[in-house]
């Protein structure tokens, strides 16, 4: 109790200033504009305080509440809020019936920062000179009455259209897998390879903070294991994969968030025409 304590209160000290921060703003300008609606939801990028602070909130429902093990004292502090949020842009779905976001992405374009979310994790000198404008996406969730294909298509439909009004070249992020579904790692990366799915372009190194620990017990060979009768890779790895994404061979683990991350990019010239028909 006293250790689940600790971590609460580090937790909300670490994210008190950016609370703060939020708590001040007056007014959130959109980088690029996305408004469009279908018969149940609205898709657009934010544009109002209550909006983003909607938003951290159901960040926090999901990460911390849901698919993490932290302890259930975490929900002293209900924002999941960093430095990055205030330079971002962020793409929303909206219930038109209840008027919640019941879905998230955060979205930064290389000419509003020079610094990603992911550097922090991952060594990404070598993509990041590449040419082009990069689009570096992060915080996706979905509010777990809402993972319907509806709300995934919406929300891609919208991430299409602000990568084409960016005239971004690529997307690229990290792609969790949560601890407590690890032990299927060892088949998500089996089928990457098999479906040529690993970055080869670039060189990706992992930063030593974030570097496993044997403790984790990693495994990247299927030998003597028995395959899951669930999908191992989760919907919104697969939803990169039927993209054309392609992911790093070595994972980056995040202690805080719980999770293991895998650097996943995405080169938007290269979208398969029926992702294009399906989502441009």
């Amino acid at each position: 109790m006293v250790n689940a304590l600790f971590m609460n209160t580090q937790f909300a000290l670490s994210r008190m200033p950016h609370y703060f921060r939020l708590k001040s703003l007056k007014v959130i300008r959109p980088k690029v504009e996305i408004n469009f609606e279908n018969q149940y939801y609205q898709v657009k990028t934010l544009n109002c305080v209550d909006e983003l602070a909607e938003v951290m909130k159901l960040r926090f429902d999901v990460f911390f509440k849901e698919f993490s093990e932290l302890p259930s004292l975490f929900s002293f502090f209900s924002y999941d809020i960093d430095m990055h949020d205030f330079l971002c842009d962020h793409l929303i779905v909206k219930d038109k019936e209840n008027g919640k976001i019941v879905a998230c992405y955060r979205l930064l374009l290389s000419g509003v920062s020079s610094k990603f979310y992911s550097e922090g994790e991952f060594e990404l000198s070598d993509f990041l000179k590449t040419p082009g404008v990069k689009l570096e996406l992060g915080r996706a969730c979905v509010h777990k009455d809402y993972r319907s294909g509806v709300v995934i298509s919406s929300l891609w439909k919208g991430l299409i259209e602000y990568a084409r009004r960016s005239k971004a070249k690529y997307l690229f992020g990290c792609s969790s897998i949560p601890k407590k579904d690890l032990e299927s790692l060892p088949f998500i990366m089996e089928d990457l390879e098999r479906r040529d799915a690993l970055v080869t372009d670039f060189e990706i190194g992992i930063r030593p903070k974030y570097r496993p620990t044997a403790a984790l017990n990693l495994s990247y060979s299927t030998e003597n294991l028995e395959r899951p009768k669930n999908r191992p890779m989760n919907s919104l790895m697969n939803m990169y994969l039927l993209a054309g994404a392609k992911f790093s061979r070595q994972g980056a683990y995040d202690a805080e968030m719980e999770c293991l991350d895998l650097m996943t990019i995405l080169d938007i010239s290269l979208l398969p025409a029926s992702f294009e028909r399906k989502f441009g």
